[in-house]
């Protein structure tokens, strides 16, 4: 799957309506397994330029792939902050994580994890492929982190253009 949307809409976007917009469309899942999630904006973060549709699927396929894998009754963080010369959003959850050879996988298209861990979870794995090409068509950085047993940790770079 190839993404070739690159910029084709790119102006100048804040952050946290996306998030807050995602977040609230995904209420209904969170709900369901009765996930609480708590987000932390910085006040102020600037502006940056990027296609608004392309930053919405990257949020919505990170936040879901958090409620997806993670326990009944388990937490969610977003924290989303300037770091030097990008924007930083951080996703954690307290799902059922990943082991090291898993993580090393977790970008190819089509690797799925099969251990009895995600027995009755339908994945595709389309979504992380897809969060990698748009943040790499930005010239950003993605960094995974996971525990087995207790959770995943996302953190997406993205370059503040000031220009």
């Amino acid at each position: 799957m190839v993404l070739k949307t690159k910029l084709l809409n790119a102006e100048n976007i804040h952050l946290h309506k996306i998030i807050h917009n995602t977040i609230k469309l995904l209420e209904v899942e969170l709900t369901k397994k009765d996930i609480s999630l708590v987000s932390t904006i910085e006040k102020d973060l600037p502006a940056i330029i990027v296609d608004q549709n392309e930053v919405t699927l990257l949020i919505k396929n990170l936040l879901s792939n958090a409620i997806q894998y993670n326990k009944t009754g388990g937490k969610i963080f977003v924290d989303v902050i300037r770091s030097k010369n990008s924007i930083s959003i951080g996703i954690k959850d307290t799902g059922i994580g990943m082991r090291h050879e898993e993580l090393t996988k977790i970008f190819n298209e089509y690797y799925r994890i099969k251990n009895n861990r995600m027995r009755g979870i339908s994945v595709t794995n389309h979504g992380l492929t897809i969060v990698k090409q748009i943040v790499d068509s930005y010239h950003g950085k993605v960094d995974v982190e996971s525990v087995f047993g207790e959770g995943t940790t996302v953190t997406i770079n993205l370059p503040i253009n000031t220009n």
